[in-house]
C-alpha cells in the first residue's frame, strides 16, 4: 500500500466514520465519493446500487473501505505520514512546525503499524488486571513507550481528523442537494 492508497481510500474512512455516528446519507454520499476515486464507472452501478440497497451492505461497504485505509495508513512510514499530512504540519508557524517534524522525524524509519503494535503490547502490560503478572521493569518499560509516543499519536489523530474534516463539505453538499431534489420532485 501506498501513500497513493491512503488518499485514495479516504472517503471509506470517512463514511465509517459517518457510520459510527449514524449519518446513513452522509456515509452513502461517501461511499459515491469514494467510488469516484477508484475509478469506477458505469459498469459498476449495480454493484453500488447493491451496497447501498441495506443498511448491512452501507455498513459493510463502510468497513470494507476503511480497512483498506487503515491498512495503507500502517503499512506506511512515519516519514511517508509525514510527507502526506505536511500541508497541515504548516498551519502552524514555523517554531512548532520543526517541533512537531521533529516528532515525526524521531520514528521516521518504523511503520505505523509496528509501532501501534508496540503501544498496543505497552497498553496491555499497563492495564492488566493481574498486577502480578508483570515485573516492576515491564511496567516501567511499558509506562516509557505509552509516554513516548504519546505526541506522535497526537499529531497523527489531529491532522487524520483534519483530512476528514475537509472532506464532509463536500459529503454534506451532496447530501443537501439529494434532499432539496427529492423534496421538489414531491411538490
Amino acid at each position: 500500500m501506498t501513500k497513493e492508497d491512503i488518499q485514495r481510500y479516504r472517503y471509506g474512512g470517512l463514511a465509517n466514520a459517518l457510520l459510527k455516528s449514524e449519518d446513513l446519507a452522509g456515509v452513502q454520499e461517501s461511499l459515491n465519493l469514494l467510488a469516484v476515486d477508484l475509478g469506477l464507472g458505469d459498469e459498476a452501478k449495480g454493484f453500488m446500487d447493491g451496497a447501498m440497497a441495506s443498511e448491512q451492505g452501507i455498513a459493510t461497504a463502510a468497513g470494507v473501505y476503511a480497512k483498506k485505509r487503515s491498512k495503507a495508513l500502517e503499512e506506511s512510514t512515519i516519514k511517508d505520514l509525514g510527507e502526506y499530512f505536511n500541508d497541515y504540519i504548516g498551519y502552524v508557524n514555523a517554531e512548532n512546525a520543526e517541533k512537531l517534524k521533529g516528532v515525526l522525524g524521531k520514528y521516521s524509519d518504523k511503520t505505523l503499524g509496528e509501532i501501534k503494535k508496540k503501544v498496543d503490547r505497552a497498553e496491555y502490560v499497563l492495564k492488566g488486571k493481574d498486577k502480578y503478572a508483570f515485573k516492576p521493569e515491564e511496567i516501567e518499560e511499558a509506562k516509557s513507550i505509552v509516554r513516548d509516543y504519546k505526541p506522535l499519536f497526537e499529531i497523527l489523530g489531529t491532522v487524520e481528523q483534519a483530512e476528514m474534516d475537509t472532506l464532509i463539505p463536500k459529503v454534506r453538499k451532496k447530501v443537501t442537494k439529494k434532499s432539496l431534489e427529492k423534496i421538489a420532485k414531491d411538490l
